[in-house]
This record gives structure tokens, sequence and C-alpha cells, in this order.
């Protein structure tokens, strides 16, 4: 909780050992009072969709990859630009990806929503910092 708000925050990646260590490491930040966790944006698209009556059920913060099978984040992120607009609550995206590709980093610009594109491995503080940014 961070100045008294719920934090929900949404993973999406299918490096599993990635998400494992992601997981506790924003778990550890005792901040978190629910973290979802998705292995590609098919996954994290259909829990949207399915969830998009439920405000409560919809993370605010989701740290997106980009290079996933069934659905990348570049195509999880165009079909959310059309979902959005019907849905009860703003989502802040943040891209996490191993990539430092200036093609990946100019194309974020593409979707407003997402609000930083930060390359692999983010620290400990780096993530108190963003959290504490979307809920101050």
């Amino acid at each position: 909780m961070i100045n008294g708000k719920t934090v929900f925050v949404g993973l999406v990646d299918d490096d599993k050992v990635f998400q494992f260590i992601t997981a506790k490491v924003l778990k550890s930040l005792n901040i978190i009072d629910r973290l979802f966790q998705f292995e590609n944006g098919q996954e994290l698209l259909e829990y949207v969709i399915k969830n998009s009556n439920t405000p409560e059920e919809i993370p605010d913060v989701i740290f997106l990859d980009i290079q996933m099978p069934f659905m990348d984040g570049w195509q999880f992120l165009k079909e959310y630009s059309n979902l959005k607009i019907n849905l009860p609550k703003k989502i802040c995206f943040y891209i996490l990806s191993s990539s430092i590709s200036l093609i990946d980093k100019q194309q974020v610009k593409l979707f407003p929503f997402v609000k930083d594109y930060l390359v692999k491995p983010i620290g400990r503080e780096d993530y108190i910092k963003i959290l504490e940014s979307v809920y101050n």
C-alpha cells in the first residue's frame, strides 16, 4: 500500500526464471497488495476483457515484456489501444525488455499510455520509484 492506496501490479513475461525472480523482488517491497502474473499478451488480454466490468480485478500498473509467444507485447498494446476506451480503469504500462534496440524504444512512443521503456534487469529501487510515482 502506498499513501493509503492499494497497489495492484501485473507482470507479463514468458521467461519463468525472470518472472519468478521479479515476483520475489516485487513482493519483498512490502507495498504490493496483489500481483497478477501472465506468460504472454494473449493471457493478459483475455484476463482484461473478462474483468472489464470489475476494476478491482485489473492491475493499475503492468510490467510488460515485448518478446513473447502467442501474442507479443506490441500485439497486446495494439489490441489494448482499442479496448482501453471501454475500461473503467486506467492502466499504466512499463515495457521491460532485454532489447536495447532504438527501433523498439521509438515504437513505444506510438502508445502514449506506456510510461517508459526499461531495459532488464530492473533494480529493487527502480521498482519502488516507479510504483511511488504511479500512486502519488
